[in-house]
């Protein structure tokens, strides 16, 4: 069996409850809403959305987030913004989440708006196939942050000071280096941000963590892969200016401040992400698509 089958899980589990994640400044999400919440209502499935434009959407508002945690399954309308503020939604509960492709690029939206109606309406009956995503824990000394299915990034902070970063894998010190900063990435967040800093590419089946240093005032450092079971540690070294650096997780939460000689340490999450396949395209054909792969100019 290859590494890609590994990660694929077939499910035979009826729905009872779906929660809706949207994007609302889509134009085409209230008919596309109305479309699927058709479909779950003719089967007699709960459904809802989040508190915040729910009843603009058509949804009845959840009333807590511990709603969606209690969801079977849970639908993504948008970009992979949206699906990333979906995976956090759903914390540490491994529930698969129903990814329909309305952004931009969205390369973990495997599902199209055509298509949309149709797959959901075999997902929900228990038919349907999901991939594991890692995920990535962070804590900030002894303090968990949180945890990023994309990637968490280190920047330079307002000064816009390059910082002072050493890296360790595994307790074994690394490399030291400066830079404006660095991404510690999963296998899915290599089309992220880590992509735009040169990164590799990565198939998302695999099970690794890629580190990407942004602009390093360093020719010979280029990104590295290890495996996702090994510890990342950063440090932020001593600076005379007392240069800080702002850590983001996934794009999406709120900064947090690092400061000189605080360490993050970096460690594969007990929970995986379940993204629910598209039987109609697989990684590669999402490269061509989202990438322009073989087109002329």
């Amino acid at each position: 069996m290859d590494a890609r089958a590994m990660t694929m899980t077939r499910l035979k589990h009826p729905m009872k409850r779906v929660g809706f994640v949207v994007n609302q400044s889509h134009p085409a999400a209230p008919e596309l809403v109305r479309l699927l919440g058709d479909c779950l209502r003719a089967r007699q499935i709960e459904f809802f959305g989040e508190a915040d434009g729910a009843a603009g959407l058509g949804l009845t508002p959840a009333a807590s987030n511990e709603v969606f945690e209690e969801a079977d399954l849970c639908v993504a309308l948008g970009g992979d913004g949206t699906l990333l503020r979906a995976a956090r939604r759903l914390g540490d509960r491994e529930i698969p989440i129903f990814g329909v492709h309305m952004g931009a690029l969205g390369f973990m939206t495997e599902i199209t708006v055509e298509d949309a109606a149709a797959l959901l309406a075999k997902v929900v009956e228990g038919d349907f196939t999901v991939q594991r995503r890692v995920k990535l824990d962070v804590h900030l000394a002894s303090r968990r942050l949180g945890t990023v299915l994309n990637e968490l990034a280190l920047n330079r902070g307002p000064r816009a000071r390059i910082i002072d970063i050493e890296l360790a894998i595994d307790g074994r010190f690394a490399t030291r280096f400066r830079a404006d900063g660095i991404i510690v990435s999963t296998p899915t967040g290599s089309t992220g941000y880590a992509l735009s800093a040169a990164g590799p590419i990565l198939d998302p089946a695999l099970s690794a963590t890629l580190i990407t240093p942004i602009c390093p005032h360093t020719l010979g450092l280029r990104p590295l892969v290890v495996p996702s079971q090994s510890q990342v540690e950063l440090c932020l070294r001593f600076d005379p200016d007392d240069s800080s650096a702002l850590l983001t997780l996934d794009g999406q939460s709120a900064e947090t401040c690092v400061r000189p000689l605080d360490r993050l340490r970096i460690t594969r999450a007990r929970s995986d992400v379940l993204l629910v396949r598209n039987p109609n395209v697989d990684f590669f054909s999402i490269l061509r698509s989202r990438l322009g792969w073989g087109c002329r100019p």
